[in-house]
C-alpha cells in the first residue's frame, strides 16, 4: 500500500514540478533528523524512532515512510497536517527486532515528502550480542537422593509479541519420575515473564553434593514477528543427606470423626547420632485438620512424645504430614493411622418408583449406625437435575436415632430410557442405587366427525393427551398432508398426572383428493403418534328407468321419462349431472347438488 502511494505522489509530484519548471521561484526546501533509542540494542529489543522535521515554510499534509530490515510496530507511515516554518515537529515509531537477528550494523531509511517536496534520512543501528540465558532463571533450592522435584523456571520475554517457551532438562542427576515429562512448555505475554515447572527425581544413590544439569531452552514467536532462538544452559543442583527419624501416631481417646481428637506423635531418631536444632511442625492433610499449637522446637533430638489435638474427617488409614527440619534441611514424614468405619446402613425410597423424561422424583434416604457420629456428612449425587440441596451437613447421628434425608430430582426431557445410578456418600462411604426412567407413553386420542370424509369436506375433531406422570414443558405439533386449519400445536407449561388435555381439531380435505387413508400424526415431546382420515368416494348408479306410458303406440306425440339415480358410495355425492342423450323436450340435463349416501 505504502508503494502504491509513493507512486501517486510520484506521478503527481512530477507532474507538477513539469508545470513549475516556467515558474520564476525556486522552491524552499525542508530536512529530516533521525534518531533511536535506547542506545543499545539487542535481539527481542523495542526500539523507538525519532523522526524531527523543521522547515522554514510552513507546510500541510506532510507524509512520513520508514524502511526498515525490522517489524515497524508503529508510525510505519505517518501524514502530518501542518508543520510551522521554523518549528521543528516530531513523530515516534516503534521498530521490533526479532530474537534471531545475527550481531551487526542494520539500516533504517526514513523518507518524509508532500506533493512538491521530499526529504531522506537514514541511520545504521548496530544489534549487539546477547546471551539468551539471562532470560531464563531457574530457582534452585537443596534436594534430597530419591526425591521427587519440581523445579520452578522462571522465562523472561523481552519482546512486544506473545512468545512460545519450552524448557528440558537433562543430566546425570536427573530422572524421569513416573510419567511426567523432563519438559515444560509456557506461553509468555509481551514484555513480562511467566514460570514453568520441571518434573524429575533424583536417584537414590547420590551422595551429598553438586551435579550439572543442562537446560534446553527454546523461544518462538506466536505471531512470528518476533522470530525464535534455540540455547542451552548450565544449571547446578545442589544435593544434601536426608534427616532419618522414625515415626509413629496413637490417638489417646476414641476418634470422633469430625470431633477435635488427641493423638500422640512418637519421634526418635532413626541413625547413630541424634539431631541437633530440629523444628517439628505437624501439618495439614487428607482427612486431618490440626488444632492449636503444631510446631516443637527441639535442641536434641532422640527421643520424644508429642501431644497433638486435630479433627480427623474420613475413616481408613490416615496420613498426618509432618516436617522435620534439621538445621536447613527439611523432610515430611507421615504417622500413619487407622480409623475403622462404623457400620452404617443406608435405604432409598422412590416415588414413583419410576419416573420418565420431564417427571419430578421425591427421593427419601433413612441413614441409620451403631457409632455415634458427629458432623456427618451426606452428599447425593444422581444424573438427574437436583431442586433440592443434595449436601447435608448432620451434626449428629447416633444408633437408634436414623436420619431421613428427602431430595427432589427432576428427570431432564433429554434423558433416555434405562437404569441410572444414585450414589450416596455417607462419611466418606458410598451406597448405590438404581433408578428406572421409562418409554414416555403419552394417551393419545384422536376423534374424527365424519368417519369418512369426501373431497373438499371440513372434518372436525378432538385430540385428548393424558400423561402418566406430572409433564412439564410439552410441546404438541400436529402435521398432516391436509388442510390444517386449527392450531399447528400447542405448548403445555404444566400437565398434571391423569389430568387430560382437550384440544380442538379442524381439517378440510383438498380438493380432487383421491380415496384412501391420510395420516395425521401427533408429536408429544418428539414421540409421534399416527392416526388415519378416511377418504372415500360416491358411487352414482341409475337403479331405475320408468317410462310413462310404458308401452309407445305409433303416432303418441310424447313419453314420459323417469330415472332413479342411487348414491351407493360411503360419502355423500355432490354436483352430480344428469344428461338425456336422446332428443327431449324442455330440460336435456339435471344437476344435483347434493346426494347422499343412499338417497336417490
Amino acid at each position: 500500500m505504502q508503494s502504491i502511494y509513493r507512486i501517486m505522489w510520484a506521478i503527481t509530484l512530477a507532474a507538477f514540478l513539469s508545470a513549475q519548471a516556467l515558474a520564476p521561484t525556486a522552491q524552499q526546501q525542508f530536512n529530516v533528523a533521525l534518531s533511536y533509542s535506547p542506545p543499545y540494542v539487542y535481539p527481542g529489543s523495542i526500539v523507538q524512532l525519532y523522526i524531527t522535521i523543521i522547515s522554514a515554510q510552513s507546510m500541510s499534509n506532510v507524509y512520513v515512510d520508514i524502511n526498515s530490515p525490522f517489524k515497524v510496530l508503529t508510525g510505519s507511515t505517518v501524514q502530518i497536517q501542518q508543520i510551522s516554518g521554523g518549528v521543528p515537529a516530531t513523530v515516534v515509531a516503534v521498530v521490533q527486532v526479532p530474537l534471531d537477528a545475527r550481531p551487526g550494523y542494520y539500516t533504517i531509511k526514513v523518507t518524509a515528502y508532500t506533493l512538491m517536496r521530499a526529504a531522506e534520512s537514514s541511520i545504521d543501528i548496530e544489534v549487539l550480542p546477547f546471551d539468551f540465558s539471562a532470560l531464563v532463571v531457574p530457582r534452585i533450592t537443596a534436594y534430597l537422593p530419591d526425591q521427587p522435584v519440581q523445579l520452578p523456571v522462571f522465562l523472561i520475554n523481552p519482546t512486544a509479541d506473545y512468545l512460545k517457551a519450552r524448557v528440558s532438562i537433562n543430566g546425570s542427576a536427573v530422572l524421569q519420575y513416573l510419567n511426567s515429562s523432563l519438559s515444560c512448555d509456557a506461553v509468555i505475554p509481551p514484555r513480562s515473564n511467566s514460570t514453568c515447572f520441571l518434573s524429575f527425581m533424583l536417584p537414590g544413590w547420590l551422595k551429598p553434593g553438586f551435579y550439572n544439569a543442562t537446560l534446553s531452552v527454546s523461544f518462538s514467536s506466536l505471531s512470528g514477528y518476533a522470530g525464535s532462538v534455540t540455547f542451552v544452559k548450565s544449571i547446578q543442583l545442589p544435593v544434601i543427606s536426608g534427616v532419618d527419624v522414625n515415626i509413629m501416631a496413637s490417638p489417646t481417646q476414641p476418634v470422633v470423626i469430625g470431633s477435635p481428637t488427641l493423638i500422640s506423635i512418637v519421634i526418635y531418631q532413626g541413625s547413630a547420632a541424634p539431631l541437633q536444632n530440629v523444628t517439628i511442625r505437624v501439618l495439614n492433610g487428607d482427612g486431618v485438620r490440626i488444632l492449636g499449637n503444631s510446631v516443637f522446637t527441639i535442641p536434641l533430638l532422640t527421643q520424644i512424645q508429642l501431644p497433638v489435638q486435630l479433627i480427623i474427617t474420613k475413616y481408613g488409614g490416615i496420613k498426618i504430614p509432618v516436617e522435620i527440619c534439621h538445621y536447613s534441611i527439611c523432610t515430611v514424614k507421615y504417622a500413619e493411622l487407622f480409623i475403622p468405619s462404623p457400620g452404617v446402613t443406608v435405604n432409598a425410597v422412590f416415588n414413583p418408583p419410576q419416573g420418565y423424561p420431564g417427571s419430578v422424583v421425591q427421593s427419601t434416604f433413612i441413614i441409620a449406625t451403631n457409632y455415634t457420629m458427629s458432623n456427618v456428612g451426606v452428599e447425593i449425587r444422581a444424573p438427574f437435575k437436583a431442586l433440592t440441596s443434595p449436601s447435608i451437613l448432620l451434626p449428629l447421628l447416633a444408633p437408634q436415632s436414623p436420619a431421613t434425608i428427602n431430595v427432589v430430582f427432576e428427570i431432564p426431557k433429554e434423558v433416555r430410557p434405562g437404569i441410572y445410578p444414585i450414589n450416596i456418600t455417607v462419611a466418606g462411604a458410598m451406597y448405590t442405587f438404581y433408578y428406572e426412567v421409562l418409554k414416555p407413553e403419552f394417551n393419545v386420542v384422536v376423534t374424527s366427525n365424519p368417519p369418512v370424509a369426501y373431497p373438499g369436506a371440513v372434518v372436525s375433531g378432538n385430540l385428548v393427551v393424558t400423561s402418566p406422570f406430572n409433564a412439564k414443558d410439552l410441546d404438541i405439533l400436529l402435521s398432516t398432508p391436509m388442510s390444517l386449519l386449527s392450531p399447528t400445536g400447542y405448548r403445555l407449561p404444566y400437565l398434571p398426572q391423569g389430568q387430560p388435555y382437550a384440544a380442538y381439531v379442524v381439517l378440510q380435505v383438498p380438493e380432487e383428493t383421491p380415496p384412501g387413508k391420510y395420516p395425521l400424526t401427533v408429536s408429544v415431546n418428539g414421540v409421534n403418534y399416527t392416526f388415519y382420515v378416511n377418504v372415500g368416494a360416491p358411487n352414482v348408479v341409475i337403479q331405475n328407468v320408468i317410462v310413462t306410458p310404458p308401452r309407445e303406440l305409433e303416432g303418441t306425440p310424447m313419453a314420459q321419462v323417469a330415472l332413479q339415480v342411487l348414491n351407493t358410495g360411503p360419502v355423500v355425492a355432490r354436483n352430480v349431472t344428469i344428461v338425456l342423450l336422446n332428443s327431449t323436450i324442455g330440460r336435456q340435463s339435471y344437476v344435483l347438488d347434493y346426494l347422499p349416501l343412499g338417497r336417490q
